[in-house]
């Protein structure tokens, strides 16, 4: 069996949304590499795109597992938290892929969001500005912290 043709596939199946035929192949590849750990971050992205959170966290920790210094399945499991609205383990998580690769700009921005939400604007505005650092010039991060500006006064007016 032709392993690397198999992943290709695996990809090509999931790039086309032929959803079965790619979590088959991707099984299949573990069958044969139990210790694949990107396989096992693709097959968690496959189940988080489906909305089958549980099954993706558990990929996600399988490769985390096999591969500690593996950031993307860090920030995968945190974009799963996050649509599931734990956002402490959200947060851990995207930090924990911010230790292996500083420049996830993705990662800043999500916990700025997030920290948003939790009403901690400063600390949002901390994250989006070292999302800029990397994409100094993306409007969307801007306008989210103008936002986030906006409900900080807004905040503030309603407490007076």
């Amino acid at each position: 069996m032709d392993i690397d043709r198999l992943i290709q596939d695996a990809h090509e199946f999931h790039l086309a949304g032929r959803s079965e035929e790619a979590e088959y192949a991707y099984k299949e590849v573990l069958q044969n590499q139990p210790k694949n750990y990107k396989i096992f971050n693709d097959l968690g992205n496959l189940y988080q795109e489906q909305g089958r959170y549980d099954e993706a966290v558990t990929q996600y920790q399988k490769a985390i597992s096999l591969n500690p210094s593996f950031a993307p399945a860090y920030y995968n499991l945190a974009e799963t938290y996050q649509d599931c609205g734990m956002a402490a383990e959200a947060i851990y998580c995207y930090k924990k892929a911010l230790e292996l690769n500083s420049a996830l700009t993705g990662a800043y921005y999500n916990i700025g969001v997030m920290l948003n939400l939790q009403k901690k604007f400063d600390e949002a505005i901390d994250y989006f500005n070292k999302a800029l650092q990397y994409e100094p010039h993306n409007a969307h991060i801007y306008n989210s912290i103008g936002v986030v500006l906006q409900e900080k006064g807004d905040s503030k007016s309603t407490k007076s």
